[in-house]
């Protein structure tokens, strides 16, 4: 895939692409040998991934492309676009804190992980790229009202970003997920539809509180709290801009796109 989806893993991505839901994600031939090490609580809860990449990346022919879903319910598929050809060799850190390899779980319980990465590439390694690429991410759950309840009341906090040196190749560009169909997870901008944001500098900042059950309890409309509804308050905003001619303005915010809203 040409960005990397925080929320959405390749098999989900593709599950909506056979049920008629459109392409989420863009794409290219990438022919892939890589080294890894992990080093597992080298402080309690802290870990550390070190990588060497060599890797071939070409783009799709329009004539290569798919046009297939499970039951012929889809729109003709947007064209790849063509990124930057050439061989990328490159070294890579992560250094986390929290749950090891945890997947997200879109916000349905609450987590506390941050992660930063650095990957660097240059013609000194034989690579035809040179830039750095940092990035960051962070998810923090805080309990706050009822906190005696089994459920208690929670707020869940979201930030991520990126920024790169030199010339980062289109297919490394991070991304600011959007809705993957009518999916609006937490960690998303939900109001972006179908399609993320992206661009080799970017951020995002998210925040949900769940109030569950309580505002309904307290006005004494018994029925919802007997069903299980509860209220939730989210409000977003995320940036991302693009050095050069590399992407249309259909994929850029152009400014700060913002959000708020209840469920």
């Amino acid at each position: 895939m040409q960005q990397s989806s925080n929320l959405y893993s390749t098999g989900l991505q593709s599950f909506s692409a056979l049920l008629g839901g459109g392409d989420y994600s863009d794409y290219y031939r990438n022919e892939h040998i890589y080294g890894e090490l992990e080093i597992r609580n080298v402080l309690p809860r802290f870990h550390v991934q070190l990588s060497v990449n060599h890797e071939n990346h070409r783009s799709f022919e329009p004539d290569n492309e798919l046009d297939y879903s499970l039951f012929g319910w889809h729109d003709t598929p947007r064209e790849n676009p063509q990124i930057n050809d050439g061989n990328l060799r490159s070294v890579a850190t992560t250094i986390s804190y929290g749950d090891f390899n945890r997947s997200s779980n879109f916000g349905f319980a609450g987590s506390r992980n941050i992660s930063l990465s650095a990957e660097l590439s240059e013609p000194g390694f034989g690579s035809d790229f040179d830039f750095l690429n940092l990035s960051m991410k962070l998810d923090w759950n805080f309990p706050t009202f009822y906190q005696r309840r089994l459920f208690a009341n929670s707020l869940d906090l979201h930030f991520s970003g990126g920024y790169s040196f030199g010339e980062l190749p289109l297919q490394r560009f991070g991304a600011i997920d959007g809705s993957l169909r009518r999916f609006t997870p937490f960690g998303s901008l939900k109001t972006r539809k179908y399609l993320p944001y992206r661009g080799n500098k970017y951020w995002l900042a998210t925040a949900e509180h769940n109030f569950r059950t309580i505002p309904f309890e307290l006005i004494r409309l018994d029925a919802l709290v007997d069903r299980g509804w509860g209220l939730i308050l989210f409000g977003g905003a995320g940036y991302s801009k693009a050095d050069g001619d590399f992407l249309p303005n259909s994929v850029l915010t152009n400014g700060v796109h913002s959000e708020i809203g209840v469920a």
